[in-house]
């Protein structure tokens, strides 16, 4: 089952009548583009492989990826409302789906209830359609075309469906058999939660070839003995820097002797083979924190080569713009911006749709509106500081 569309209502700061991101391609689709940033689904259908946000500072890029982690971690990992982030309001959903193996769409609405942070599903329907070659990009997405399966009332009613039907689960797992994504969003606070993933990621998938990549200094890190398990904080490693004497240390003593960025490029690079290896999600807030920009474009790179067979989808904020022009499709990248206090979304090749200009000179230049801080403003602090220092 892979997401194409998602609509999310109930959110603070987005524009009614939804916040909504599109998985799915708006521009026309080359032959040389495929298998690379996009994936072939059917007709002229294709899924992004790769979606970059940007804005400037409070535009809405982290509400965006909380929106979309959210929806794959409720309604593609199997985790349900179990699912740690909550909203402070009830959230109205209406999401696309295709499910590959019976080659059919499905249209998902609903409504959850937040009640005292405690939510639970109180609607849902499932709507369907089978892929025929009369589906466009233009038709895709029209309600009009799927028809009625199921209500959440009426597997609630049902004598054997309704046995297992819990206000956490939604209906969609139990209509749609489908097996559950590998959803990984890191969008926590890095200073609380990055050492900790680090320590538990290390062992066999460490290679040695990563660490030195990230930090060139670094001759040796080997695992000793796995007596106590290789996530065990208490596992014993071989450190050793070149033109030094080797060091022997605890898993939970390494962050002393690594960089922060050496602790995240290892980090991620694990999540990137587990999201690859199985065809799912990965979704960073940030993702230039701690790191040099070429090896945020070698992660970039991961997932829009043939390495990437199965589809897994890269999400990602940024504030790097550069990193825009590594980007060759405009509809893979999401512009921020926010007027009159609320949040809007729009590709970029909504728009700008030329292609003979720097991505990043364009949204510097501020001609796609609101994604510069405004001139005025910065010469108010600029004097405000001058007034203050004399």
């Amino acid at each position: 089952m892979r997401l194409l569309k998602l609509q999310m209502n109930g959110l603070p700061n987005v524009q009614a009548p939804f916040l909504e991101v599109t998985f799915t391609n708006t521009q026309r689709v080359y032959q040389n583009e495929i298998g690379y940033e996009v994936d072939h689904l059917f007709n002229s259908i294709y899924l992004k492989k790769m979606m970059a946000v940007i804005g400037i500072n409070a535009s809405g890029k982290t509400t965006t990826l909380n929106a979309i982690a959210y929806t794959l971690n409720t309604f593609l990992s199997g985790k349900g409302l179990a699912y740690h982030r909550v909203f402070k309001r009830d959230i109205q959903f209406a999401n696309y789906y295709y499910h590959e193996e019976s080659e059919t769409l499905f249209y998902h609405t609903g409504t959850i209830r937040n009640d005292a942070f405690q939510p639970r599903f109180i609607d849902e329907s499932i709507y369907a359609r089978s892929v025929t070659r009369k589906i466009t990009q233009h038709n895709l997405y029209d309600v009009q075309t799927y028809t009625l399966l199921k209500t959440r009332q009426e597997v609630a009613n049902d004598a054997v469906e309704g046995k297992h039907l819990d206000d956490k689960t939604s209906i969609l797992k139990g209509y749609a058999s489908f097996q559950n994504k590998f959803v990984i969003d890191k969008l926590v606070d890095e200073h609380t939660k990055l050492r900790s993933v680090f320590i538990e990621n290390l062992g066999e998938l460490v290679h040695q070839k990563f660490v030195q990549y990230l930090d060139p200094s670094i001759e040796i890190l080997e695992l000793q003995d796995d007596i106590v398990g290789i996530h065990d904080a208490n596992a014993i490693y071989t450190l050793k820097f070149y033109g030094k004497e080797p060091l022997t240390v605890k898993a939970s003593e390494l962050t002393q002797y690594l960089s922060s960025g050496t602790i995240k490029g290892v980090d991620l690079f694990i999540e990137a083979y587990y999201v690859i290896k199985d065809g799912g999600y990965l979704i960073i807030d940030e993702l230039e924190n701690h790191l040099n920009k070429t090896i945020v474009q070698l992660l970039m790179q991961l997932f829009v080569t043939t390495a990437n067979a199965k589809g897994a989808t890269l999400v990602f904020s940024t504030h790097y713009t550069e990193l825009l022009d590594t980007i060759e499709r405009n509809d893979l990248i999401i512009v921020t911006q926010k007027e009159e206090g609320h949040i809007l979304l729009h590709s970029m090749d909504e728009l700008y749709g030329r292609k003979d200009y720097k991505k990043s000179d364009v949204f510097l230049s501020g001609y796609l509106g609101n994604t510069q801080p405004e001139q005025e403003k910065m010469l108010d602090v600029l004097t405000v500081f001058y007034d203050m220092t004399e």
